[in-house]
């Protein structure tokens, strides 16, 4: 049953600039949002909504360091409810590790872990208040629900939260595999021996094996009807540059494969059997629900400037990121490339203050119709990737701010 919206973050009326829309920051803006009554979570158990509310007030509220310890707080408590909070808590924890402490060439990576849960609260900010993009997704869903046409939560805000929480506060856990300098594959097999992913004498290829002899890129391909994505993957392991799995593409594997371990058991039940604890484990969930939020994740990288080849090569200049016929994976791409504050070095060089974009040098407003990036430090950059990149959207920039609408005249739909 749907409980009544449980954000409610401290006062923010008698702080300066936060109720002056033209001067919030990012975060007080979202601070805002959080704390205007909108369901940004909601849950049966008053006790989990009560330690939701509270992890996100704390990550809100606090510096640019605290957010980083709060974030994996706020990754479990949200996936909780999906008793998914452990397993892909552990993913970001392990994610922190490996940008921080382990060895690797890449000398720009920043971190993440704050970033996903930033992502995930742009991303329900911009579906609670942009009239458009929620119709485009909820038709979406409406199209990729299953048999049952059983809604998560009873109703599309449950659904679209459930596929929201899995994109957003996983799509960038493949960093545990992609971006360590790997001198043999043994030793990746041993790394994902180590982490729980594949079996104790598992071989790479393992991750890529479903239950029933199913393969994940055969259901990641299905989503869009094509066989891009394991075209993609198998390309990247021919690269020349060495660049032998993204980051995405390795987050969608990881979220299927642990998922698809969840599941497993329920797929020769029925009836009340597919519930425990309150939780269904209905097959629509895994191959509908979890699958659209995979592909969601397993396409958001994919236009690196590292393996712009490809890209080319496969997608022949198509913008694959289409507010039309994949509106949630659109919207995944469009929070990462916005989701630009508080992400610091992984490895800062001690000299000083990190070079980093604070939360004041971004403004962006969410009106029903448009989106108002006022403020931004890379915008030429944002809207050449808007532009080149994103299908059924409008995009005008001048010296001021970049307006994002989306053409009324467009139908959504999707495939399942």
């Amino acid at each position: 049953m749907r409980s009544t919206p449980i954000i409610q973050v401290c006062d923010l009326s008698d702080r300066k600039g936060l109720n002056d829309k033209m001067d919030n920051n990012i975060v007080d803006s979202l601070k805002v949002e959080t704390g205007n009554g909108r369901n940004f979570y909601y849950d049966s158990n008053e006790n989990a909504n009560a330690i939701m509310r509270k992890s996100v007030e704390c990550f809100l509220s606090g510096d640019k360091w605290r957010c980083e310890g709060i974030s994996l707080h706020v990754i479990r408590t949200t996936l909780n409810p999906h008793a998914k909070g452990k397993t892909f808590g552990s993913n970001a924890d392990l994610m922190n590790v490996v940008e921080k402490y382990t060895e690797y060439s890449y000398d720009k990576q920043r971190t993440h872990l704050a970033h996903l849960v930033n992502t995930f609260l742009l991303g329900l900010w911009i579906y609670t208040k942009n009239r458009d993009i929620k119709c485009r997704i909820d038709k979406e869903m409406e199209t990729t629900i299953g048999t049952t046409q059983c809604f998560s939560g009873g109703d599309k805000a449950g659904e679209f939260l459930f596929r929201w929480r899995l994109a957003a506060l996983s799509h960038d856990i493949g960093y545990i595999v992609s971006l360590p300098d790997y001198s043999e594959r043994s030793e990746i097999e041993s790394y994902l021996r180590d982490i729980g992913v594949i079996g104790e004498n598992g071989e790479f290829d393992d991750l890529l094996e479903l239950s029933n002899k199913e393969k994940s890129l055969d259901l990641l391909n299905g989503i869009n009807n094509s066989t891009s994505i394991e075209e993609f993957y198998n390309k990247l392991r021919e690269h020349p540059n060495n660049v032998s799995y993204d980051h995405g593409i390795m987050s969608a594997l990881i979220l299927l494969k642990q998922t698809n371990e969840v599941y497993k058991g329920y797929f020769e039940k029925s009836g009340d059997d597919l519930v425990k604890d309150g939780i269904s484990y209905h097959p629509d969930n895994f191959y509908c629900s979890i699958a659209n939020a995979a592909h969601a994740v397993a396409i958001h990288s994919l236009n690196s400037e590292i393996y712009e080849d490809i890209y080319n090569e496969i997608f022949n200049n198509k913008k694959i990121y289409d507010f039309k016929e994949r509106p949630l994976a659109a919207l995944l791409k469009l929070c990462d490339e916005l989701q630009e504050w508080n992400k610091l070095p992984a490895k800062p060089d001690n000299n000083g203050e990190p070079n980093y974009t604070t939360p004041d040098e971004v403004v962006i407003e969410i009106e029903n119709n448009k989106i108002l990036i006022k403020k931004f430090p890379k915008k030429d950059e944002l809207f050449c990737t808007l532009n080149e990149y994103f299908d059924h959207i409008d995009i005008s920039c001048d010296s001021d701010e970049i307006e994002i609408s989306f053409p009324r005249n467009d139908e959504p739909h999707g495939n399942a």
